[in-house]
């Protein structure tokens, strides 16, 4: 995870209107990756949370206590979901 900046946004096709964290690598063997999280998303939310860096996204993964995890994803097309995975 990497905290979106203007830069990285620009590069990895986002608009200005989109912050949060950009899914650097996902686990081939994680319920992130069955459940359809890929690098080049961002993660803005965490249940009702905003996510607005990558430190942000730890605490609020570390708050949870293991339970499973309420991700809004944006992606490079302009949509956003939610994916609910489970914590390691």
């Amino acid at each position: 995870m990497r905290t979106l900046t203007k830069e990285l946004a620009r590069r990895f096709g986002f608009g200005k209107d989109v912050e949060g964290v950009l899914v650097t690598d996902v686990a081939g063997d994680s319920d992130a990756a069955e459940k359809g999280v890929r690098p080049g998303m961002v993660i803005d939310r965490i249940g009702d949370e905003e996510v607005r860096s990558a430190e942000g996204f730890a605490k609020l993964a570390a708050a949870a206590q293991g339970k499973p995890l309420r991700l809004r994803v944006a992606t490079r097309e302009g949509g956003r979901k939610y994916i609910v995975v489970a914590q390691k």
